[in-house]
């Protein structure tokens, strides 16, 4: 995460009881939710192979669950899940864009066909939780799609962002700002990595 949760929440003066994290890699950020007090988390990974190690790192905490499902915008579509050899950090089911001239030493080393969910379909019980964190490497703007109105329950929403095609036919950040504006989110705060056209928002519902 391109801003600390230790600093970015006090800031806006906004707290969360639960946060539903698509995209979890290995759970880097499960114990930093846990020292500002979310304790409920739902995580979702889609590499078979990472989400063994997530389930590891999570497993002192009970009131923590993952899944792996490879999230999108259309519920059962076979998708092409791509991985990447920097620990899976940059698997897509979208092409290297731009990603492929920002981080030439980044490339996919094989791909796992998988089914396409959608996480209004997936019958999960979000009561209580009121952050999203959305990192799916260009996949983004699917998941938020694939939420359908559960999205409106939300408080605030953390996501990657980009400024260029880092994965080809990704969304920018003005259409996360447009389809996110549609649900009465504004963000607040945007951080880049440095020189490159990928970073993080949170926007919080006005």
């Amino acid at each position: 995460m391109l801003i600390d949760f230790r600093e970015l929440f006090p800031k806006y003066r906004v707290k969360f009881n639960g946060v539903l994290h698509i995209g979890g890699n290995v759970g880097e950020e499960a114990e930093v939710y846990r020292e500002i007090g979310i304790e409920k988390q739902i995580w979702i990974e889609a590499n078979p192979e990472i989400f063994l190690i997530l389930k590891g790192n999570i497993s002192n905490n009970p009131q923590a669950t993952a899944y792996n499902f490879c999230i999108g915008d259309e519920e059962g579509r076979e998708v092409t899940f791509n991985v990447s050899n920097n620990g899976s950090q940059s698997s897509s089911i979208l092409p290297l864009g731009t990603h492929s001239e920002e981080h030439p030493d980044v490339y996919y080393v094989k791909a796992i066909e998988m089914e396409m969910r959608r996480i209004d379909k997936l019958g999960l019980d979000l009561t209580g939780y009121d952050l999203l964190n959305v990192d799916l490497q260009g996949a983004d703007l699917l998941a938020l799609k694939g939420m359908g109105d559960i999205i409106a329950q939300f408080k605030g929403v953390y996501i990657e962002v980009n400024k260029s095609e880092l994965y080809v036919g990704c969304a920018l950040i003005e259409d996360i700002d447009y389809y996110l504006g549609a649900y009465g989110f504004e963000r607040v705060e945007t951080r880049w990595a440095r020189n490159k056209t990928w970073g993080d928002s949170f926007y919080i519902k006005g």
